[in-house]
């Protein structure tokens, strides 16, 4: 007798084992997946952004530092090996989100966001730290929800098409940046334990700020941050630490003081109040440095020995630049003849004191070492130009840049005579080509990253190569980058220095008579390049009394994009 089942034509139903292998955006809408990948189709049908799928199921833990004060992670596999093996170090995901919105702007930042502010470095500041502390923190994750938030509103917001998603995109980050705010004065006010929560807010806000166009803000706000950790390393002082180095990394973490230390030299020459008196956060605690090896073994490695070496060439340069001024106000100039007829001879220092062996032979050795650094960085580069490294190419071609500039620095810090700067025309030649190559690469981003990129390069070629056509390249490569931000550089305000320095030029309109600063120019200090320029002010106005070049640049970005505003 047939069954009931059979009776009825219906048959008993098969369940499948159910998959939990779909994407984050199907799992959290509880729609099936069809676990396509990179992106499921699903969500490409109806028109969502697919945020990928579960890497790990790894329980997250809270990050303590393993290394002693003063080591270095240094990877002991061979080039090929260890290159081959890189992943980005992200930590999982864990966080219960209030709702679908927060989580998928949280997503963004983890997967997207992070990588973009680190500039084509795989550090531990945005892989690792800032990531973490969104998990111990709500504050923190408010900030990175509201940073994502603005990020994707900048992608979407010249799309016509999707002009109403991209103000839904900064409404939300506002909002959440609200959130942020009050969340960071709460944990100041009711917690003695809050200095690490407090820096890693400052770093995030001060990144909204600039991503947000406000600049000026972003630099005032982080300078109580940065005094904040100056009291925490004057505690410090008695512990030796290498250059860069926290004293205490339980406590704060050996990338949070480089951050703050890149920032104050920023602040020295960007913020219109003079700085405290107090020395630099790298200076804080040094050690003997380490040596520079034959090759380098992964791009880590040679960055943290950049920096170390970079510090020590600043904090040298600094002294150079202290006494010209004290000659200057000595003495009045020599001419141009026998300035030019001094380099030509070999004399290397144009100081007339007692120090000019000191001078020469230090700038010698500095030079050496930076020369040895370029040597062992070079499997590094060139293993960045293969298929298999092409995952480097934009921090290993950054580094680079960053070495011919510090190099270009170094040699004309003695030079009595501008002019002598056209001796470095190969230097600036590469400098553009080699920004060119990172402008033109897939992983170049356009909006906004931490630290300083090629921007601060080029701007040097734009105003102190003597050749025409080399600046004229560097202009372009500039307008290709934009509407891009390192930091506190803006490629609108150096294409717009660049532009002004060539219509004056074509117009006849020189720098100066030769006694320093001339009508429409004015001459600042850079520390941050370490460098004296003489560039034109702001729509040819007189010089409104800039000390040491301070609030000159940030003048030049605000009236860029008042410009910028106007044409569109």
């Amino acid at each position: 007798m047939p069954s009931g089942n059979d009776m009825f034509g219906k048959r008993p139903r098969v369940v499948a084992p159910r998959s939990r292998g779909g994407c984050h955006t199907c799992r959290i809408r509880r729609v099936k997946c069809d676990e396509t990948k990179p992106a499921c189709i699903r969500c490409k049908k109806f028109g969502r952004v697919c945020d990928g799928y579960e890497v790990s199921k790894r329980t997250y833990h809270h990050y303590e530092p393993v290394s002693k004060p003063g080591t270095r992670n240094r990877n002991i596999l061979p080039l090929a090996v260890a290159s081959n093996s890189y992943s980005p170090s992200l930590p999982p995901i864990t966080i219960r989100f209030q709702d679908e919105n927060d989580e998928q702007y949280f997503r963004l930042f983890h997967a997207e966001t992070c990588g973009a502010l680190s500039g084509g470095f795989d550090t531990p500041l945005w892989s690792l730290i800032v990531p973490q502390a969104c998990h111990d923190e709500p504050c923190i994750l408010r900030c990175a929800i509201a940073i994502a938030a603005l990020d994707r509103a900048c992608k979407v917001k010249n799309i016509e098409s999707l002009a109403d998603t991209a103000e839904k995109y900064h409404r939300d980050a506002l909002i959440q940046y609200g959130k942020a705010l009050q969340g960071v004065q709460d944990v100041i006010l009711s917690r003695h334990d809050s200095l690490r929560t407090t820096l890693i807010a400052a770093l995030l806000i001060f990144c909204f700020e600039n991503f947000h166009g406000d600049v000026r803000f972003a630099l005032t706000n982080v300078r109580s941050a940065v005094d904040l950790l100056h009291g925490w390393l004057a505690d410090k002082s008695t512990i030796e630490t290498p250059i860069g180095f926290s004293p205490a990394p339980h406590i704060i973490e050996h990338d949070l003081v480089s951050a703050f230390g890149r920032l104050d030299v920023h602040l020295m020459s960007w913020i219109d109040a003079p700085p405290p008196p107090r020395t630099t956060i790298p200076s804080c605690g040094m050690t003997e440095p380490k040596p520079i090896p034959l090759a380098f073994q992964s791009i880590t490695e040679a960055k943290t020995s950049f920096e170390y070496l970079a510090t020590r060439i600043f904090d040298y340069l600094s002294t150079i630049s202290t006494s010209k001024k004290k000659k200057k106000r000595r003495s009045p100039p020599s001419s141009p003849e026998s300035e030019t007829s001094e380099i030509y001879t070999g004399s290397t220092s144009s100081f007339e004191t007692g120090s000019e062996m000191l001078y020469s032979s230090s700038t010698n050795a500095l030079e050496y070492e930076l020369t040895k650094w370029m040597g062992a960085f070079t499997p590094i580069l060139t293993y960045s130009r293969t298929p298999h490294g092409s995952h480097t190419f934009t921090g290993a071609t950054t580094l680079r840049v960053h070495a011919l500039t510090l190099q270009l620095s170094l040699r004309s810090a003695t030079l009595p005579n501008p002019e002598i700067s056209s001796l470095f025309l190969p230097e600036y030649c590469e400098i553009v080509a080699l920004c060119r190559e990172t402008v033109q690469h897939p992983s170049f981003v356009r909006t906004f990253v931490f630290d300083s990129g090629i921007l601060p390069s080029l701007f040097m070629v734009l105003t102190k190569c003597g050749d025409g056509m080399v600046r004229r390249e560097a202009l372009d490569v500039v307008k290709r980058a934009g509407p891009r931000r390192e930091g506190v550089w803006d490629s609108l305000m150096v294409g717009r220095v660049g532009e002004e320095i060539l219509r004056r030029e074509e117009e006849g309109l020189g720098e100066s008579d030769g006694e320093g600063e001339g009508k429409g120019w004015v001459e600042i200090h850079l520390q941050c390049l370490s460098t004296t320029f003489n560039l034109p002010t702001p729509d040819g106005e007189e010089s409104r009394g800039y000390v040491d070049g301070r609030g000159f640049l940030l003048d030049w970005v605000e009236r860029s994009r008042r410009v910028n505003g106007a044409r569109k």
